[in-house]
């Protein structure tokens, strides 16, 4: 037995060797897939490039397919690194990090889900960042919901959006726990409003309202929230139920919308419901 050792060990080095020689093979051959994709659509813009519907449905495919011991964070990781930097390659772009109360998660954060290969700087503020997004088309900023700068309540929502939410696997042991949000020009092809983010003044009941349709309030300033919520949920729906409670929301700013994110519940919140049931 222990004079097979060997044998079997090299074969399985060489297996592994296989599995790496085709991985690259089809990264290469991706690669010109998306060579050709340049010189049909024309990209150049980032506005161009991105789409975000696109990703959020193959990180949902990768979910549902992803089997054995490979943790999933990792295989995440890799199919991020993947999207970014071809998307990089049919339309250049650079990332503007924004004010955070945890600048170094927040970096981990733009890290787990770009990569290494776009340039990533920190801006000086907020503010900062959103003016350069609107001097610069090869610009993406990402902004903390939790920023001292309160960039939220400066953001239109007309000639810039947010069109993802970071991160978009949300679990107990992800290796990234900041949130953040993607700001950019308009895209050229609007993301579908899975979840809508919305700039508002409320008063009254408002929390009960809210949870009523499953929102969620990011973060309040006075009574200026900045709320989550379906697509599929109006503004005159929300103020019906609002009246029924006392409680009143001002015309929303929409800043954009995203791809509703993967939720994971820990053991402990799992043994919960089931104590529930």
């Amino acid at each position: 037995m222990s004079a097979m050792a060997p044998d079997a060990l090299a074969k399985i080095r060489q297996r592994i060797d296989d599995i790496d020689e085709e991985v690259h093979r089809l990264l290469i051959e991706r690669s010109a897939v998306i060579d050709e994709l340049i010189h049909i659509k024309g990209t150049s813009a980032p506005g161009a490039a991105f789409r975000p519907d696109r990703e959020a449905h193959m990180m949902r495919a990768l979910v549902m397919r992803h089997e054995g011991i490979l943790p999933l964070a990792t295989v995440e990781h890799i199919w991020r690194e993947v999207i970014s930097t071809f998307t990089a390659m049919q339309a250049p772009f650079r990332i503007l990090i924004g004010q955070s109360t945890d600048p170094a998660a927040l970096q981990d954060l733009v890290r787990f889900q770009f990569g290494f290969s776009v340039p990533a700087e920190a801006a000086a503020s907020d503010a900062d960042a959103l003016a350069a997004l609107r001097r610069d088309g090869d610009l993406i900023a990402i902004l903390s919901p939790h920023s001292p700068g309160r960039w939220w309540r400066d953001f239109d929502g007309e000639d810039l959006q947010i069109f993802a939410r970071l991160p978009f696997i949300i679990a107990p042991n992800h290796p990234v726990q900041a949130e953040a949000y993607v700001a950019g020009p308009k895209l050229s092809v609007p993301p579908e409003a899975d979840i809508r983010l919305w700039r508002m003044q409320a008063t009254g009941a408002f929390e009960k309202t809210l949870s009523a349709f499953n929102a969620r309030i990011v973060t309040r300033e006075d009574d200026e929230i900045l709320v989550e919520i379906s697509g599929a949920i109006s503004h005159a729906a929300l103020c019906a139920e609002a009246a029924k409670r006392g409680a009143t929301f001002s015309e929303p700013v929409e800043l954009g919308s995203f791809a509703a994110p993967i939720h994971f519940v820990g053991q402990e919140e799992e043994q919960t419901e089931e104590d529930q049931v």
